[in-house]
């Protein structure tokens, strides 16, 4: 379904994303990436420690179950996958199911859990945490290498959420969602620093709250709002929205790239208590005409 809509003096594309997997019992869907050497979308069900890796062609759904919090998942370029948990990082097999503990940056925080992650152009993976209640700031940014050592590169994060890199892979882009806004960091690919915050675009809270974020070819910021029912397409450069993806979720959480040419977007969201007719806790997808980028793995 297309319809357009004029705001802030420019044309906006609307399109209406469709359910491909029903709610079932996911509660906080989350962190889609796309596996294009086997053409599956991992997901996650982070407070049901959930695993998932779904297959488009067949629709079968395999699940996992990690035993705790899951925030995070990416593939790594050897077989299986990294994660961020409640409890620090670990890989797991798809073999087996195994999970291996590589060690937790945050032993003295056990109220903390991590809550987003990606990796970036070099292969190292960044994830950061959150306080399970959100009431205070206690979160943190943090890089773990291929060689399994930690940096913390953020602090005083509130809920660490979307993460990605421009084209060029100088920038990097980051939300930490109450502060509703997409900031920007200069970034060096060889030592993985970030330098120079600045921001991209300042949201109303009124109509929902960056959630996760990929970007697409056009180094445009695709981002899902929670509590705002969408995935909204911004500019990197100048924040002006291009387009909209609507879908019957309140609670959209984040969306990636995939399908054989990379021009599916991939959303999840979250179960909504209460609202009748509310697809939340689904897997959505649309073609919203334009490209992304294949996913980075981490090469530890």
């Amino acid at each position: 379904m297309l319809d357009f809509v004029l705001e802030s003096i420019k044309l906006v594309l609307i399109m209406t994303a469709e359910l491909i997997y029903p709610p079932y019992d996911t509660v906080l869907g989350e962190g889609p990436v796309w596996d294009h050497r086997i053409d599956t979308l991992f997901w996650i069900d982070i407070t049901r420690g959930r695993v998932h890796a779904y297959n488009p062609e067949t629709k079968f759904n395999r699940t996992f179950e990690i035993g705790q919090y899951v925030g995070a998942v990416v593939p790594r370029t050897r077989k299986g996958l990294v994660m961020a948990l409640h409890h620090g990082f670990a890989t797991l097999d798809l073999i087996t199911g195994k999970v291996k503990f590589i060690l937790d940056p945050e032993e003295d925080k056990p109220n903390n859990r991590f809550n987003d992650g990606k990796c970036d152009p070099a292969g190292r993976f960044w994830a950061g945490t959150t306080e399970i209640s959100h009431k205070n700031i206690t979160g943190s940014l943090y890089c773990l290498n291929e060689r399994h050592q930690y940096r913390r590169c953020l602090g005083n994060v509130h809920i660490s959420n979307g993460l990605c890199w421009s084209g060029d892979h100088t920038k990097m882009y980051f939300i930490d969602t109450p502060t509703c806004r997409v900031q920007s960091y200069d970034f060096d690919v060889e030592t993985g620093k970030i330098s120079n915050p600045g921001v991209v675009a300042v949201f109303d809270p009124s109509d929902g709250l960056p959630d996760g974020m990929c970007i697409d070819e056009n180094d445009n910021l695709w981002i899902a709002f929670w509590d705002g029912k969408s995935v909204r397409c911004y500019d990197s450069k100048t924040g002006k929205l291009l387009e909209r993806i609507e879908l019957n979720a309140l609670k959209a959480t984040s969306c990636a790239f995939g399908g054989e040419n990379l021009d599916t977007l991939y959303i999840t969201s979250a179960a909504t208590k209460g609202l009748e007719g509310d697809d939340g806790g689904g897997l959505f997808m649309v073609k919203p005409g334009v490209n992304g980028r294949k996913a980075d793995f981490f090469r530890g």
